[in-house]
Order: structure tokens, then C-alpha cells, then sequence
């Protein structure tokens, strides 16, 4: 999958999503489009908003932002209207940060209770679509454990169909909270790359943990020609 951060990718990572099924002559459906906006760029995704709009045309554009949501989440009916174009699109990388900075001011780049409705706002899109949804969460776990318990049932359909938690840095006793607080999900799955997670000696416990019908083997890497030697690595 091709995770957007942020409004202005959700083109661009539908683009190249195809671009590579051609060159690599993947049957339709091997890469997977994910839109959603990173906690991290939550604060760009909000000052984009005279910028961006979604047109008839499937194409970023110039706006006044007539049309959009009067909320300051206004991507939301851009984001939706991206994934209802693009059905086997997925949702993501979304979630929350406890620990991205703003290096001058040294609050967060956006503080964790709008983070939090952020967050509840795509989840609630993931349900509404019946899409998988990928999560980011670092030293945020008890916000996260609450918007899930407190936000969401635990009956099918109260939860996206599949959720799965991206370079997961939470220790062994965080991973059966998390699947309870899942529960309406079909399925949990837990990712590793080993750029994020091989630093720490506690990341073959959290594995064994976890169990392999729930790991998948991920690299977090911007540079494609870092993939093959990182999932090699990973297997191994």
C-alpha cells in the first residue's frame, strides 16, 4: 500500500498506485491507495484549505472553499469524495502523536485533542465506507484506547473492517488492550519495519506476542530501493 499524509497526496498516491501496477504489470488491486491525513500534517492539512478543493475533474484546484465543510477538518468531504472514487482504496495513515514537536514553539505540532477528533473523524469513514484503515500511534496510547472504547461499539460494523497498526511501538501488555478495544473489527494486524522497530530488544517479545496470523512485514520507506533489502531483513 501507498499511504498519503495529507490532502495534497491523495492524488498523487491514487496516480502512482496505477503508474506502478503498469510498470511491474500487477494484476489490479496490488497496490493499494490509502488516503487519510497523518497526524503529523495535520496542521498543514488545515492551512491547505484555500488551496484544495475536490472538483468534478478528480483534480486539486484553486478555491474559495465555497462547497466545503464549514469545519476546520474541511478534507473531510474532499477525503470521502476521494475514496468513493477510488473503491478499493483503504484509509490512511491516520491516528495519533504524542511526541511530533514544533521545534520553535516545542508544543505539538497539533495539540492531541484536536488530533483526537481528527482521528475519530476518519475512523468514522473507514466504518461509514467498509474500509481498512491504517494507524500511526506513538505515546498516545490512552486517547487512542479511549476513542476506540468510548467512541465506538464493539459489535460488527462499529469498527472498520480491518484495522492495522503501522510500525507498532507498543509494548507486549499494550497489544491485548488494543484488541479488546477492537473488538467489531474483523481483523488486527500489527506491522514492523525494521528501520523503526529492530532498534529496540523488546520488539521479539512484542512479536511472539502478537502471533504470525497477525504480523505483517512492512518497511516504512520513502526510497523504494530500500524495500526488497528491508523485507528480506524483516523475514529473516
Amino acid at each position: 500500500s501507498l499511504m498519503s499524509t495529507q490532502p495534497r497526496d491523495f492524488i498523487p498516491v491514487v496516480i502512482m498506485c496505477n503508474e506502478l501496477e503498469k510498470k511491474l504489470s500487477l494484476n489490479a488491486g496490488n497496490c493499494v491507495p490509502s488516503i487519510g491525513v497523518h497526524p503529523w500534517f495535520l496542521h498543514l492539512a488545515e492551512q491547505d484549505a484555500e488551496s484544495y478543493m475536490y472538483d468534478s475533474t478528480g483534480t486539486a484546484s484553486s478555491t474559495d472553499c465555497k462547497g466545503l465543510s464549514s469545519s476546520r477538518f474541511w478534507w473531510r468531504d474532499y477525503m470521502r469524495l476521494s475514496l468513493l472514487d477510488n473503491p478499493g482504496a483503504a484509509v490512511g495513515e491516520i491516528g495519533l502523536d504524542g511526541a511530533r514537536y514544533d521545534p520553535t514553539t516545542r508544543d505539538l505540532c497539533t495539540p492531541i485533542d484536536r488530533q483526537v477528533e481528527a482521528f475519530e473523524l476518519q475512523l468514522r469513514l473507514a466504518v461509514e465506507l467498509d474500509r481498512p484503515v491504517t494507524i500511526h500511534a506513538v505515546k498516545a496510547w490512552g486517547p487512542l484506547l479511549d476513542t476506540l472504547n468510548k467512541k465506538f461499539g464493539k459489535k460488527k460494523g462499529d469498527k472498520p473492517p480491518r484495522m492495522y497498526f503501522h510500525a507498532f511501538g507498543g509494548k507486549s501488555a499494550v497489544v491485548n488492550q488494543i484488541n479488546a478495544a477492537c473488538r467489531g473489527a474483523q481483523e488486527v494486524f500489527y506491522g514492523f519495519a525494521p528501520c523503526v522497530n529492530f532498534r529496540s530488544s523488546k520488539t521479539a517479545d512484542v512479536m511472539r506476542t502478537i502471533g504470525i496470523d497477525s504480523l505483517v512485514l512492512e518497511t516504512d520507506r520513502e526510497n523504494y530501493k530500500q524495500v526488497k533489502g528491508d523485507l528480506d531483513t524483516n523475514a529473516e
